[in-house]
C-alpha cells in the first residue's frame, strides 16, 4: 500500500479532520482511544472482536426512499439507531467489519453525513487487528443508550432521488454504477428490484476492482464474500486511481455513486475522499429506482431474467 498522505492522520482535538477512512496506527495515536463499532454478523462477533467493541449489524437496513419526507424519515432512523447503540456525538468512533466489505463503510459514512465530527473507518478491519497481533475477546460489550442528537447534516456528501434524475441531462455529474456487471447488464436480479438494469448513462466500475484480497482464516475476521478471499483494503492509490479514471473519474469531475443499498458505493467513497476526489452518494441506489416506475432504466440484455 502506499504511504499515506502528510496530512492523514492530524489530530484535532482527540479527532481526526479527515479522511472516513482511517488506519489502525492513527487510531493508536488518539489520546483517547475510539469507540470500536463492530459491524459484522453476529456470529462473527461472538467468535472473537476488538475489545470493548459494541456490536451494530446495519446491514438489512434499505434508505427505502430519498425524496424530501422519504428521506427525512430515514435519516430520523439513523439517529435512532445510532443513538440506541449508545454512539454520542463527541468521542472518535471507528466502524469495521472483516476488512473492507462494505459493511463497515456505509455506517461510517452515515455517522459522518449526519454530521459527527469524528466518525471513522478502520481500513483493513478486524483483519488489520488480527494481522497485528492484537488480543479479541468474545464477552460482549453493551452501552447505554444516549439521547438521540441532531447536529447539521454535511449535505454535500449526498445526492437524492431528485438530483440523480437532474445528473440525467447532458454535462451532468457522472454516475458511476458500482454494482457487479451482472447487475449492471441486466442479467441479474436482486431482491426487491422489479426491474433490472442501469441507470440511464450510468458508467460501470465494479467495487472490488478497487480492492486487495487476502486469504485468511475466516472464523478470525469474518466472512469472505470471495473465493478469492476476504476483501481487506484499497489496492495502493496509484493503482485505485487508475481505475476510477479508466471509469471517467478524474480530478474536477463530480460523481454521483450508486449499487443496490449503498454500502458498496459507500465503500467507494471512502476511495474517492481519500485521493481529494469530488464524490456523493446516492443512498436510495438501485432499490429505490428499480421501483419507481417513473424512472427510466437501460438494461444491456433484452429479455434476460
Amino acid at each position: 500500500m502506499s504511504a499515506a498522505p502528510a496530512t492523514r492522520g492530524h489530530a484535532v482535538r482527540g479527532a481526526f479532520a479527515a479522511p472516513i477512512l482511517a488506519e489502525l496506527d492513527e487510531l493508536d495515536r488518539l489520546a483517547q482511544p475510539p469507540l470500536y463499532v463492530d459491524t459484522r454478523s453476529g456470529a462473527d462477533y461472538r467468535r472473537g472482536h476488538i475489545p470493548g467493541a459494541v456490536h451494530l449489524d446495519t446491514f438489512a437496513y434499505a434508505n427505502e426512499r430519498t425524496d424530501p419526507a422519504g428521506w427525512r424519515k430515514a435519516v430520523a432512523d439513523w439517529r435512532a439507531v445510532f443513538a440506541a447503540a449508545g454512539i454520542g456525538a463527541e468521542g472518535t468512533v471507528a466502524f469495521y467489519d472483516g476488512g473492507l466489505e462494505n459493511r463497515a463503510a456505509r455506517n461510517g459514512f452515515m455517522l459522518r453525513y449526519l454530521g459527527h465530527p469524528a466518525a471513522h473507518v478502520l481500513h483493513g478491519g478486524m483483519t488489520a487487528w488480527v494481522q497485528a497481533g492484537r488480543a479479541r475477546e468474545r464477552e460482549p460489550s453493551l452501552r447505554t443508550p444516549v439521547a438521540v442528537w441532531e447536529l447539521p447534516p454535511r449535505e454535500e456528501m449526498v445526492a437524492l432521488v431528485g438530483e440523480v434524475e437532474a445528473a440525467l441531462r447532458p454535462g451532468g455529474p457522472l454516475l458511476l454504477d458500482v454494482r457487479d456487471r451482472g447487475e449492471f447488464d441486466g442479467r441479474v436480479r436482486l431482491q426487491w428490484n422489479p426491474r433490472m438494469g442501469r441507470i440511464p448513462g450510468a458508467v460501470p466500475l465494479e467495487w472490488t476492482d478497487i480492492l486487495a484480497s487476502d486469504q485468511l482464516e475466516q472464523t478470525l475476521v469474518g466472512t469472505p464474500y470471495y473465493a478469492s478471499g476476504m476483501r481487506t483494503r484499497l489496492r495502493n492509490d496509484d493503482e485505485v486511481r487508475a481505475a476510477l479514471a479508466a471509469a471517467g473519474v478524474t480530478a474536477g469531475r463530480e460523481v454521483i455513486v450508486y449499487c443496490q443499498k449503498s454500502h458498496r458505493a459507500s465503500t467507494v467513497y471512502l476511495a474517492l475522499e481519500r485521493l481529494g476526489l469530488r464524490g456523493r452518494v446516492y443512498p436510495g441506489s438501485f432499490r429505490e429506482w428499480s421501483r419507481d416506475a417513473r424512472l427510466p432504466v437501460d438494461r444491456a440484455t433484452r429479455g434476460a431474467g
